[in-house]
This record gives C-alpha cells, structure tokens and sequence, in this order.
C-alpha cells in the first residue's frame, strides 16, 4: 500500500475503478447528495460542508485501507478479486488466520458490515423516498412501504435462479454473480456516465459561474476561477477519456462471456464479475442470453433511473422539515 506500483498506472481499470470508488463513497450521482441538500437551511455553508465530508470520508477509508491490507499480506492472502470477494470470502479468510482471537474480530466485522450496509441502505431509500414525498406528497410510510416491497422483489430475483436450478452454481450462486454484474457495471459505469452528464449539464447548462458566485456568496470558503475550469473541462475530460479508455480495453480483451483480465482461479470474468460459473450457451441459452445482455441492462436502467430521480426533486424547503 506504501510502495505503489506505478505500472498499474498505465491500467485503464486501475483509473476506472478509482473514480467509481470515489463517486460510490461520496454518494454521488445517484441523489443521495441532492436529497440531504435539500434539508438544510438556504444559507448553508455548502462548500465547508463538501470539503469537511470528503476529508472525513478520505481519511477514515485511509485508515481502513492499512487496516485490511495488513491483514491480508500478514497472512499472506493475496486481495485480486471484486468488492463482494473481499467483504464475504477474503477478509474472513483473513480473520480466520488471527487464532485465538479470531471469533472477537469476525463478530466485530461482520457487526461493522451490517452496520454500513443498514447506513447506505438509509441513505439510497432517503433519495428515492424524498423525491416521491416532494413530489407527489405521499405520506413516507407509504412509500418506504412501496419501496420495501421493491427492494424485497429485487432480492429474491437474485436469489430466485439457484433455488429453481440448484445447478446453477459453479464458483458463486447466480444470484451472488448477478449482484456482482450489477454492481460492476452500474457502480463502475453508471456513476462516471451520470457524473459526466451532469458535469456538462452545470457546466454549459445552467453555469457552473452562476453556481460559483451562489457558494460564495454562503460560504467562509471561496471558489475560485478554477472551479469553474474544472467543472467546464477538466473533469468531463477526464471521466470521459477514462470511460473511452476502458470500453476499448474491454473490447480488445474480452471472451464471449466476459473480461479475461478480470479472472480468478484462471476462470474468465462475466462482464465484470469475479465469480464466473461455468454457464453454457448451449446448455442454458435463456440464462447465456439474459447475462450476456445484462451489462447494458443495468446501464440503461442506472441512468435513466438517476435522471428519472432528479427530474422527480422540486426543492423541498428546511421550513418543511421537522427536526
């Protein structure tokens, strides 16, 4: 972690999957952000705010980062494998080695982990469940209602394919592998795309100087010219030529199933997914048909769902909300 290896660095993935994990950590591009913007007051320091929150959140990943990997190179667990591998099968793989003191870690982990999935969880619901309540005033408990049986729905889809087909498993249960699909390409992929969008929309839409003299006009901390060059340019610039970057690579390095760079074990990655089944087109076209689609399935849906969330925001007023 503290002698970085710059040959990575000419890694299309190693770019991507630093912003997604910057965009996904901030909450941002998905509403998160706008729905508990608008519970504060209209003068708020939004600027102090945005830099407090980033530091904060830099830092405690920094010292979750020396945290993890210790752990895993102490024992010599090598971490080449996606999100989900990490968090259910390396990490405790890892804590399994700490011996006697190994059951007081797993209970501390695993707590933790419930802990920021039920967190992150709030905060996604929030932004859907705000921007329904705003705009057609339904009561919240009705909509976290609506959206629990949503998400339910969504839950057991994933879980659905193994129990018809117990077959269904190689590596990791389809189910397993169709969260890791989605996640990839919608957390990889749809937040650059969404971030993109915006930034050109603030940008030469509405003005990103108009939005510059607004925070400074509320905040103890000014933005300068630069905010707006980097708002304008430099960051559609590079989210941009990082997003171009990967789809070649992609494109010149992928099977029929997926990204041979992504593998473990040997076994090819599924369009972004760590666990790979063995899943024969001919054996189960239906199945080979729904994976082979379901990157730009979760493309589609992720981006035209954000820009359907924002639409849905009128602005609610911290008048209206009680403490």
């Amino acid at each position: 972690m503290f002698t970085p290896d710059t040959e990575v660095l000419s890694s299309p993935e190693v770019w991507q999957g630093a912003m997604a994990q910057m965009f996904f950590t901030l909450s941002l591009g998905f509403g998160v952000m706008t729905a508990y913007a608008s519970y504060l007051p209209d003068r708020s320091d939004h600027t102090h705010n945005a830099v407090t929150t980033s530091l904060l959140n830099c830092g405690f990943e920094w010292i979750a980062g020396v945290a993890i990997f210790s752990m895993l190179f102490a024992f010599s667990i090598q971490p080449r494998a996606s999100t989900l591998s990490m968090m259910f099968f390396i990490t405790p793989a890892g804590i399994a080695e700490m011996g006697s003191v190994a059951q007081v870690f797993a209970i501390g982990f695993w707590v933790l982990l419930l802990v920021a999935g039920l967190t992150s969880s709030i905060s996604l619901v929030e932004a859907l469940v705000s921007a329904m309540h705003d705009k057609f005033a339904t009561p919240r408990v009705v909509t976290l209602l609506g959206f629990l049986v949503i998400g339910a729905a969504g839950s057991v889809c994933f879980a659905l394919p193994h129990v018809i087909n117990s077959g269904l498993q190689d590596d990791g249960t389809l189910g397993l592998t169709l969260v890791d699909l989605i996640d990839h390409w919608a957390f990889t992929y749809g937040l650059l795309i969404v971030g993109l969008i915006e930034c050109l929309v603030i940008g030469w839409g509405l003005g990103a100087r108009k939005l510059q003299t607004y925070l400074n006009e509320q905040s103890r901390l000014r933005l300068g010219g630069m905010f707006v060059v980097l708002i304008k340019f430099v960051i559609p610039a590079v989210i941009l030529v990082v997003l171009v970057l990967n789809i070649v690579w992609l494109e010149f390095d992928m099977d029929v199933f997926g990204v041979k760079g992504l593998d473990v074990d040997g076994k090819p990655g599924m369009f972004g997914s760590s666990f790979a089944p063995n899943y024969d087109k001919g054996e189960d076209g239906a199945v080979s048909s729904l994976l082979t689609n379901l990157h730009v399935i979760a493309l589609v849906v992720w981006i035209f769902g954000t820009f359907g969330l924002s639409c849905l925001f009128t602005g609610r007023k911290h008048k209206e909300v009680t403490a």
